[in-house]
């Protein structure tokens, strides 16, 4: 499964991905090698300063008691305390204990006389309900010994450093003083001064008597046995290295002493180190990665730029060239590369050209067939529509002249037959059924009716025998001046037959000069034109309820030229095709009713009128051609009539 997604990566990932991943497992490794062997260094550190911390400590300790009984000593040498307690004179010793207590910070002094009758018994507030079993302190010291010793409360709550020295006068001993100092967190305060350890001073039965620490004394816990190594312990959610030690000499009741190494600061220093070994680990991924995507870029950026290149070489664009950016192998398969392209591009230009040239004639033979093809069959109906109108126009003409005589002869004869009637009103019988069975009265009516019928079908076909002879213009081999509209109505009237008075024509005719050009050739530009209208008109009727209409326009476009609108409102021409209505056989009409030449040889004739033939048409909006014509003909070469293409509907 991963073989198969591997596969699928692009090459770049394929450089990054296993090159990261052996950096990232080094440096993981690395980083976890060098974070844990730094976490030991820290907690052995520590356990170094406890180590250190104990003998220091007891060092502390012992110089307290040492000043203790050094203090002590001073006071039972003192003069006036050994007068105050051979005379039994409390009050002078009241008086030296008061300047004692403001030299030396004492919770408790003591004097007893030598039958251990006291004398002066001074405490401090908090220690002056507490009862202490001294006897056998006293009894030792009345021997002569001066010592130090710690004191236990009876209830075991407090306890104390005591310092006992005998009072002696010429070598009697007079009495015992005792000075004593609570195990406070005070004292505990100055015997830690100097390490960050927390003291915690404990009973023989493992009650707390101080601490440096209050958070101890709210809680229950048990200390580490002494002669124990370090212990990590928690209070109140804070880690420590818990450690028990006894302050005191062998013969002397001791003092047992936890000292609580607070590991926050090893626990700051495993999180400061972690989140900079995270960091680094961040920062080392980051960099490996944007220097693998720098490296695997290096070498997939000229892939990318073959790739690119060969999908524009596939595209016909055969300028793209590989950039060349170095001289090694990749540098010379792109200079390969770019060689290749170039011979492909020099055949592809030398294709081109002789595509170019084929279409180019294949275009011409088109044209020419499509020429000659409507120049024969144009040929042949000029000759056949002017034999046609020529025999046509003998039998119309001797018709049209005749049919006034016809007129006045048929007047005459219903005159003479009124007058004869009035003459002779009662005619024989014979005359009288003969006036019945032909209906004369009707006739009266009807034939002077058909006598004017006979003429306008007489006088119609006059006119379309002179627009056929207009139409073919088979007499004008040379550019004549003419009459644009006489050309555009010469095909309304051909083209009678097919509007039939359902298709309505709107003209918009303004005064124009007479254009020089060839008439016959525009009379089948405007012929192709109105027939295609007319069709498009008649497929639109079968599709929506519409008034069919075209509306043909001329006016002047500016001095030396003039312009001929032709719109109807039929079913249009869709956009995908409207660029392709001027191509020569290009038709949308059903089989045999189209050939596809009589907008693109109406095209050429425009052409060679250096005219110009718009179209603006979309689908359902109706059509309309545009058609610019010069007033003036100025022609680049003689070319004559039957140059110009010929055309049908």
């Amino acid at each position: 499964m991963i073989r198969k997604i591997y596969i699928r990566l692009p090459v770049s990932q394929k450089i990054i991905i296993p090159f990261l991943t052996v950096f990232v497992m080094v440096l993981i490794t690395g980083i976890m090698i060098i974070g844990f062997w730094f976490t030991q260094n820290l907690e052995t550190n520590i356990k170094e300063d406890m180590k250190a911390a104990v003998p220091w400590i007891k060092r502390e300790f012992g110089e307290q008691i040492e000043l203790l009984l050094l203090e002590n000593r001073k006071l039972s040498n003192l003069e006036v305390l050994q007068l105050g307690v051979q005379n039994w004179n409390d009050k002078t010793l009241i008086q030296q204990i008061i300047l004692l207590k403001e030299e030396l910070d004492l919770d408790w002094l003591q004097i007893v006389n030598e039958k251990s009758q006291i004398i002066v018994d001074w405490r401090e507030e908090e220690f002056k309900n507490i009862k202490v079993n001294q006897e056998n302190l006293i009894k030792k010291s009345l021997r002569g010994l001066s010592f130090t010793d710690l004191l236990n409360s009876q209830d075991e709550s407090k306890s104390l450093i005591v310092a006992v020295s005998p009072i002696q006068f010429q070598n009697h001993v007079l009495g015992v003083i005792t000075l004593g100092q609570l195990v406070t967190p005070e004292l505990l305060e100055q015997f830690k001064e100097g390490i960050k350890a927390h003291l915690v001073a404990f009973n023989n039965k493992s009650q707390i008597i101080a601490s440096t620490l209050p958070e101890v004394t709210q809680i229950a816990w048990n200390p580490p046995k002494v002669n124990q190594p370090s212990e990590n312990i928690r209070i109140q959610n804070q880690s420590y290295l818990a450690e028990t030690i006894v302050l005191g000499e062998v013969n002397q009741n001791p003092l047992k002493i936890t000292l609580l190494y607070p590991k926050t600061s090893l626990e700051e220093g495993k999180k400061l180190l972690w989140t900079e070994l995270i960091e680094l680990l961040i920062t080392g991924v980051v960099i490996v990665t944007i220097t693998g995507i720098l490296i695997a870029r290096a070498i997939t950026y000229p892939l990318q730029s073959f790739i690119h290149v060969t999908e524009q070489l596939s595209a016909r664009n055969l300028t793209e060239r590989v950039p060349i950016n170095s001289h090694d192998e990749i540098g010379k398969l792109g200079m390969a590369f770019n060689t290749m392209a170039q011979q492909l591009a020099e055949y592809e230009s030398l294709r081109q050209e002789q595509l170019d040239q084929l279409s180019q004639t294949l275009s011409e033979l088109k044209q020419t067939q499509s020429h000659l093809i409507q120049a024969e069959k144009m040929s042949s109906l000029g000759q056949l529509v002017a034999g046609v109108a020529h025999e046509i126009n003998n039998p119309v003409s001797f018709i049209y002249g005749n049919i006034e005589y016809i007129k006045q002869y048929t007047q005459d004869l219903l005159r003479l037959i009124e007058i004869y009637q009035a003459y002779y009103p009662n005619p024989p019988q014979e005359i009288i059924t003969i006036f019945e069975e032909i209906d004369l009265e009707f006739i009266y009516k009807d034939l002077p009716k058909l006598v004017n019928s006979i003429q306008t079908g007489a006088d119609r076909i006059r006119k379309i025998v002179l627009s056929l002879r207009n139409f073919s213009r088979l007499d004008e081999a040379e550019i004549k001046s003419v009459n644009i509209h006489e050309g555009i109505e010469n095909s309304l009237i051909i083209l009678n037959h097919r509007l039939n008075s359902q298709i309505e024509i709107i003209k918009n005719y303004s005064h124009l000069p007479e254009i020089e050009c060839y008439a016959s050739s525009l009379n089948q530009v405007f012929m192709a034109i109105l027939t295609n209208a007319i069709d498009a008109i008649e497929e639109a009727k079968t599709q929506k309820n519409m008034n069919p209409t075209i509306l043909i326009c001329t006016e002047m476009q500016d001095n030396d030229h003039i312009r001929i609108r032709i719109k109807d409102n039929g079913k249009g021409i869709p956009l995908m095709i409207k660029d392709r209505i001027f191509d020569p056989f290009f038709t949308t009409k059903d089989i045999g009713k189209g050939t596809g030449l009589s907008l693109a040889i109406a095209y050429q004739i425009i052409q060679h009128h250096q005219g110009e033939i718009q179209v603006n048409s979309s689908e359902n909006e109706g059509t309309e051609f545009i058609i610019t014509l010069p007033i003036k003909y100025h022609p680049s070469h003689a070319i004559s009539p039957l140059d110009l293409p010929k055309l049908t509907s």
